[in-house]
């Protein structure tokens, strides 16, 4: 057994749906699941027992529901990324998700092959949400009333006293979050490692006062004028 793979912890209720998610993963040499739990209590329970690197979450689970769930995993495990596999394609439950603190929303009536691929980006920091809901969660947090303020004073008052809380770096990697692509693949265009994409994302992230890549991207959407296209650093 490797120790380069990702120890993943499956939690869903329906027993054939974790024996699918265990089957696909089983096909990739840098993957692990360590477990399965059917409900909330045996979630903690293995969580706290194997340390996985991703908890791959249901929503609709026995008691507890895996969005009141998701808090006291963040908050116990941290260095775990728990990543929201669910049949909703629910707008509203994606943000919410994605607000307490989920490092990804997936359906499941996403493709099998593309499991994998989303839960490597989840690890990396990238935050993948399911292209179904991705448009509409981006539409929704695109407005004030979704988004925190982009610094702890408010709202700049000016596009310009806004712009200038960005370097040119910044928001040419901002653009490029909005765009929905991965850090791996801003650190190609760029021509930077992606250890550097990652300090960069975090420093937009501290900036504007946001939580995740999701909001950042609504952030840009919301403010064309603060991550407009200028001069190659």
């Amino acid at each position: 057994m490797s120790k380069n793979r990702l120890r993943i912890l499956v939690v869903d209720d329906h027993p054939l749906v974790r024996n699918g998610i265990r089957q696909v993963l089983s096909l990739e040499p840098d993957m692990e699941v360590v477990g399965e739990a059917g409900d909330d209590q045996e979630a903690l329970r293995l969580a706290r027992e194997l340390r996985p690197n991703v908890i791959l979450l249901d929503l609709a689970l026995p008691r507890r529901t895996g969005l009141e769930l998701l808090p006291r995993l963040r908050e116990e495990l941290p260095e775990t990324q728990v990543v929201i596999l669910t049949y909703s394609a629910s707008e509203q439950d994606a943000i919410a998700a994605l607000q307490a603190g989920a490092a990804g929303y997936l359906v499941k009536s996403m493709a099998p092959e593309a499991l994998a691929a989303r839960i490597r980006e989840a690890f990396r920091g990238d935050v993948p949400v399911s292209g179904s809901v991705m448009r509409n969660v981006l539409r929704a947090m695109s407005t004030p009333s979704e988004l925190p303020p982009p610094t702890p004073g408010g709202q700049p008052g000016a596009g310009e006293a806004a712009e200038s809380l960005l370097s040119p770096r910044e928001a040419q990697i901002l653009r490029r979050i909005a765009a929905g692509n991965t850090n791996r693949e801003i650190a190609e265009q760029l021509g930077l490692s992606e250890n550097t994409v990652k300090n960069y994302v975090k420093s937009i992230l501290a900036k504007l006062n946001l939580e995740n890549r999701v909001q950042a991207a609504a952030w840009a959407l919301n403010n064309p004028w603060a991550v407009h296209e200028a001069d190659e650093p």
